[in-house]
């Protein structure tokens, strides 16, 4: 996969643009790149362990030129933020912004707390992924706008989420009691307890691997 980096300069800006980038730690690049006008030094990093950036600079037809960064996707760091931790902490990034625009603030935190949250996180999710109605979990999550495609529930992703309100009971991120309600309103689902909603199975006894999670219907021909 082929992602790019692109920044724009004027030909005819006298101050120097600096492009600086620092090799840090198992082959990732920070990328800095100083804005000509306000002399602000915007801090990039990549996206995936294995990047291996290369730039290069393109003339364009309107007085000016890019540099194209090929072999990964950088994400501008907000200002203020940190990016590098030291003594044996791990950086925790997440979506922000500030007064340029979208960007990423990070935190540092030990390995333990950051996997915790993470992990939390993932579950907050899936919670969102569930239907409170039947119990059945869809294929995706929109996280920028919200949106929830309950007409795509799924036999994969409700077996995760099962598997998940287990995990959740287990750190304390919910009770017993709430984990067995949400595990058995599912299961009663499945079955075809769970009044307004009815799963077809094949004849071999087979769940569909995707179908409505408000109702159970689904006219396809892929089964679990």
């Amino acid at each position: 996969m082929l992602i790019q980096l692109v920044v724009v300069r004027p030909r005819n800006v006298v101050e120097p643009f600096h492009i600086r980038i620092g090799t840090v730690r198992h082959r990732v690049l920070d990328v800095g790149i100083r804005n000509v006008y306000t002399s602000v030094m915007w801090v990039f990093f990549p996206v995936g362990r294995h990047v291996c950036q290369t730039g290069q600079t393109i003339p364009l037809s309107n007085d000016s030129t890019k540099w194209v960064f090929s072999g990964g996707r950088c994400e501008r760091l907000c200002s203020g933020t940190n990016s590098h931790c030291g003594g044996g902490f791990v950086l925790v990034r997440w979506p922000s912004s500030d007064t340029s625009g979208v960007c990423f603030r990070s935190q540092c935190k030990t390995p333990d707390t950051a996997l915790k949250e993470l992990a939390r996180s993932n579950w907050e999710v899936w919670r969102m992924a569930r239907n409170s109605r039947t119990g059945i979990y869809v294929d995706n999550v929109n996280l920028i706008d919200g949106a929830i495609p309950w007409a795509m529930g799924g036999a994969d992703m409700t077996g995760l989420g099962l598997a998940f309100e287990c995990v959740a009971q287990a750190l304390g991120w919910q009770s017993m009691i709430e984990a067995q309600d949400r595990v058995l309103l599912t299961l009663r689902s499945l079955a075809g307890k769970t009044p307004g909603f009815n799963i077809t199975r094949n004849r071999d006894g087979w769940l569909p691997r995707f179908f409505d999670s408000n109702t159970g219907s689904y006219t396809g021909s892929s089964w679990a």
